[in-house]
């Protein structure tokens, strides 16, 4: 088990000798429900654990997305996918997008964690679930994380399959749909897609009628 604290102080002078401490605790091998509260990068989300709403940082477990940084993991992973270190930072930001979508705010979903609760980071690690669905396997199953080996589930089939069939990063990045808006058009995961009302379902189509690609999402973005 592992638990993390929270500590609340009020603003009042009268109260400021007077703090509240509320320890969420974590077990190995169970499920709790969560509601999202966003997306931090392509294999982290921060979610309000139910029912208190406690705000926790959730790791995806057996996947890993490009990183934002240029540390050695950020190198050996443009050498995994080929790319530079420009092209990965922005395939960071298109699978941070795909997680978004996956699993947008407020949603409700379900973390399973396993024999180890938390990282060095102290992110709860764990699986989501949403539905019937498990969004770990779907961002390696639709090309937007590559498998990373350790308590969880192997994808190791279906990583291949992606990279071989060139879906996600390891392709063009290319998406299910695209919605816009009166001037342009998005990745489906965008914030900035919120409202739209249209649907293409490639992005000439979205070109085709004079719509600007979002500057957020990038959804032209095309791998050198």
């Amino acid at each position: 088990m592992d638990a993390k604290e929270f500590i609340f102080t009020s603003s009042d002078s009268a109260l400021k000798h007077v703090s509240i401490s509320v320890s969420t605790n974590v077990i190995e091998h169970e499920s709790y429900e969560a509601k999202v509260y966003d997306a931090t990068d392509g294999d982290t989300l921060r979610v309000r654990l139910l029912p208190l709403g406690l705000i926790e940082r959730v790791r995806l477990l057996g996947i890993d997305t490009p990183e934002t940084g240029t540390d050695d993991h950020a190198r050996n992973q443009c050498k995994e996918l080929d790319v530079d270190m420009s092209t990965l930072h922005s395939l960071a930001k298109i699978a941070t997008i795909h997680l978004q979508w996956l699993c947008p705010k407020g949603a409700g979903i379900i973390l399973k964690t396993t024999g180890r609760v938390r990282d060095d980071k102290n992110r709860i690690l764990a699986g989501i679930v949403v539905g019937d669905v498990c969004v770990n396997q779907i961002m390696v199953e639709h090309g937007y994380a590559m498998e990373y080996e350790g308590d969880w589930e192997s994808y190791g089939d279906l990583a291949l399959h992606a990279r071989e069939g060139g879906r996600g990063i390891w392709g063009q990045c290319d998406e299910a749909y695209y919605l816009a808006s009166s001037e342009t058009y998005h990745r489906p995961g965008c914030s900035k897609a919120r409202y739209a009302t249209r649907r293409f379902t490639a992005v000439r189509d979205a070109k085709a009628v004079g719509l600007e690609p979002c500057s957020a999402c990038i959804p032209d973005f095309k791998r050198p």
